[in-house]
């Protein structure tokens, strides 16, 4: 077969057998790559967000917080990292600082802005409920 029409390649170019989907070197290979990204854009809250993620699922509460706090510092209405910086502060027994960050998805929550989110979160709740046991019962 000519090298335009072989299967399996495209445009006569052979596709790598295999395409590495990370470098294996594990969690520190993902750190890595969010530091990367927090550099080339460090005003972008998600990056920070999921970069303390990262650091939450090791066990590394205090990195987990000082990533978080710059992510709620760029985008203060960043729910989801409000709520990530309560646990954390939970976590290090700091419960002023996690009660604050508890305070502060609340304002998020009721805020008008997000009144029509709440409604559509409450329709998501139905398919897809959250807080399912362990077992993978939902809410009932």
């Amino acid at each position: 077969m000519t090298a335009e029409g072989a299967p399996g390649e495209l445009g006569g170019h052979r596709p790598p057998a295999t395409t590495p989907r990370s470098d294996n070197r594990g969690p520190e290979a993902g750190i890595d790559h969010l530091r990367k990204g927090a550099k080339l854009n460090p005003h972008y809250a998600p990056v920070w967000e999921h970069l303390g993620l990262v650091y939450a699922k090791q066990g590394k509460h205090r990195d987990a917080i000082n990533t978080f706090d710059r992510a709620v510092k760029i985008m203060p209405m960043y729910k989801q990292a409000w709520e990530y910086l309560a646990v954390e502060y939970r976590l290090v027994g700091q419960s002023a600082a996690a009660e604050q960050a508890a305070t502060m998805v609340a304002h998020i929550t009721n805020a008008p802005s997000n009144a029509g989110k709440k409604n559509v979160q409450r329709r998501a709740h139905d398919f897809y409920p959250i807080g399912a046991s362990a077992g993978g019962a939902g809410r009932g």
